[in-house]
């Protein structure tokens, strides 16, 4: 995205295609995403999908909600790997995440809260939901 600072941790960064690659190669099954939430996440789980990898959102073993310690509910594909109740589909794998501008990844997950109905962010402010 133009403007915006990602940064790839865990592996090299490369450049990335949203074309499948040419070749029928196989992706590796011991590397998994982990899946920040406002970090661009989707778009590298679209990717991997055109390249055949099941990531976050599209892998079987984490797409679906998961009890937190305060008592709310969260997709398992957002929470952090030491978190994840078993069974934990990271553990002996490589992973990856990408991380953001924690400035920039604030105001996307506050014009996120405000688009979604009755949510209270709006009334409030920016102001006020960064405090």
């Amino acid at each position: 995205l133009p403007g915006l600072r990602y940064r790839l941790v865990g592996v090299r960064a490369q450049e990335v295609s949203s074309r499948p690659p040419a070749s029928s190669d196989s992706p590796s099954d011991d590397l998994f995403f982990i899946h920040i939430p406002k970090n661009g996440g989707t778009s590298i789980e679209q990717i991997g999908q055109n390249y055949n990898i099941s990531w976050g959102s599209y892998a079987e073993e984490i797409s679906f909600a998961q009890l937190m310690p305060d008592g709310n509910t969260c997709t398992r594909f957002h929470v952090p790997p030491r978190e994840l109740s078993s069974p934990n589909p990271y553990i002996g794998k490589r992973s990856f995440c990408v991380t953001r501008n924690p400035f920039d990844r604030m105001v996307s997950e506050y014009k996120f809260l405000i688009a979604m109905p009755g949510d209270y962010s709006r009334s409030l402010g920016f102001e006020y939901y960064t405090r």
